[in-house]
């Protein structure tokens, strides 16, 4: 009986925590600025592109678009 309880005391504790950390949400509307360090670029296009990506603040929704 003693371990019936701690299951679902367990249980109830990892529901929980999920609830609260789930109530959070990132704004996707907020301004961005994406950039990489892995980058393996060849192309003066490529390069161009994460460079613009790297100085340029916009929304993770129309960046990722």
């Amino acid at each position: 009986m003693n371990s019936l309880f701690k299951i679902m005391l367990g249980g109830f504790l990892a529901v929980a925590s999920t609830c609260l950390v789930a109530g959070s949400t990132t704004d996707m509307s907020k301004d961005w600025t994406c950039t990489t360090n892995a980058s393996s670029a060849t192309t003066d296009a490529d390069k161009a592109a994460d460079d613009k990506l790297a100085n340029t603040k916009d929304s993770a929704t129309s960046s990722f678009s």
